[in-house]
C-alpha cells in the first residue's frame, strides 16, 4: 500500500546525502453498512475520478468477514483532511445514501 518513500541518495562533495524529507503515509477508513453492494460497487468505480483530484490515490474494499452486510474501504490519501472533506461532502452522503449506505464510520491514521 505504501506508495513510495522520496529518499534520494546522491554523491555530494562531502560524501553520500540522504534526503530525510519523506511523505509521511495517510489513511483514512471507512466502514458502512450498503443494502446493494452491487449497486455502491458501481458508485464508487465511477467516482474514481472525483477521488484523485482531490488526492485519494487508492482504495481497497472489502466486505467485513464478521458482517457482510457491512463494507470497508481503506483509502491511501495525500491530504487526510481533504480526503475526508470529500468523503463527507453532502452531495456524496446524498449518493451513498441512494444505493443504500447507511452507518458510515470513518477513521483517519497517519503513519507513525
Amino acid at each position: 500500500m505504501k506508495e513510495k518513500l522520496d529518499s534520494d541518495f546522491s554523491r555530494h562533495n562531502d560524501g553520500l546525502h540522504i534526503d530525510t524529507q519523506v511523505q509521511q503515509l495517510a489513511a483514512v477508513v471507512t466502514r458502512f453498512q450498503v443494502t446493494d453492494q452491487n449497486r455502491w460497487k458501481r458508485l464508487f468505480d465511477t467516482s474514481a475520478r472525483e477521488r484523485a483530484a482531490v488526492g485519494i490515490n487508492g482504495a481497497l474494499v472489502f466486505v467485513d468477514a464478521d458482517t457482510p452486510e457491512y463494507m470497508i474501504v481503506i483509502y491511501q490519501v495525500d491530504d487526510i483532511r481533504r480526503a475526508k472533506a470529500y468523503l463527507t461532502l453532502q452531495r456524496n452522503t446524498d449518493r451513498e445514501f441512494e444505493v443504500g449506505v447507511s452507518e458510515m464510520q470513518i477513521w483517519l491514521g497517519v503513519e507513525p
